[in-house]
């Protein structure tokens, strides 16, 4: 919900700098203008990972399981241009110190301890004992969707591809300068609606508008924090979805007169 902040200077005797002349006063709005827009571009980053007894059979694995979720990407209707791959990187437990080379391998186990289960590792599972790792090899995938509609497809092919749940994608919008210009036009007429509101109060009213200024004070960024937390709280901590709230916080400065 958007929400405002005034503060009410009361006119003093006399035209003085920064003052309202006589008869005048001036009260400043501080409010926010929130819309939401669905995403039009969802990113996933997706973490490869793959352990083995050799340098080559290490490379071979990540590179196959790289192949697997790109493949995956473009049988779901995603463009070439909208997946990116990074190059293997392949760490040798050879050469190590034995400190160095324990620490690799104990997190090529817990890796592995994960995914034991898949058809590679069965043997091994079976004892519940690991291989003899002695090197891992990574990579990272970007892939980007650009129909919200297609999100829940992707997931499961992705995770198929990868035999695991890919992490929460990124949401955002390609061009957010619609939504920005909406949210401040929303935070003006919430600002104006309260300048007006105010003056009638003191038997006044809103004869023009002295600045607006994109820069709030302390006691706005203070409600917008309280804002977030309660949106937080609101939502169950849920993860974030493909709806994208945009918000606009401005300050009004408004120039009252007796009626």
């Amino acid at each position: 919900m958007p929400f405002a902040i005034a503060f009410f200077a009361a006119a003093l005797a006399g035209a003085q700098p920064g003052v309202a002349p006589q008869g005048e006063a001036v009260v400043e709005i501080a409010a926010t203008g929130a819309v939401t827009r669905e995403a039009n571009l969802i990113t996933f980053s997706i973490g490869i990972e793959e352990s083995g007894t050799s340098d080559a059979e290490t490379r071979r694995m990540a590179e196959d399981r790289v192949l697997r979720v790109t493949a995956a990407a473009r049988a779901a209707g995603i463009a070439e241009g909208d997946i990116r791959a990074t190059n293997i990187h392949l760490t040798s437990f050879a050469g190590m110190t034995p400190l160095l080379r324990d620490y690799y391998r104990h997190q090529a186990e817990s890796h592995w301890s994960v995914r034991r289960m898949g058809p590679r590792y069965d043997a091994h599972a079976a004892e519940d004992v690991p291989p003899p790792f002695n090197a891992t090899a990574t990579a990272g995938i970007v892939i980007r969707l650009r129909d919200a509609s297609r999100l829940d497809g992707l997931r499961r092919a992705l995770s198929a591809a990868n035999e695991s749940e890919p992490d929460w994608p990124d949401f955002a919008l390609t061009d957010q300068r619609e939504a920005d210009a909406e949210a401040r036009r929303q935070a003006l007429a919430m600002a104006r609606a309260d300048a007006d509101a105010q003056a009638a109060s003191r038997g006044m009213r809103v004869v023009r508008i002295a600045r607006v200024s994109e820069r709030v004070g302390p006691q706005l960024a203070e409600e917008m924090l309280r804002r977030f937390f309660f949106d937080r709280h609101s939502s169950g901590g849920s993860l974030p979805g493909p709806e994208i709230t945009v918000r606009r916080p401005i300050a009004v400065t408004f120039v009252l007169v007796p009626r």
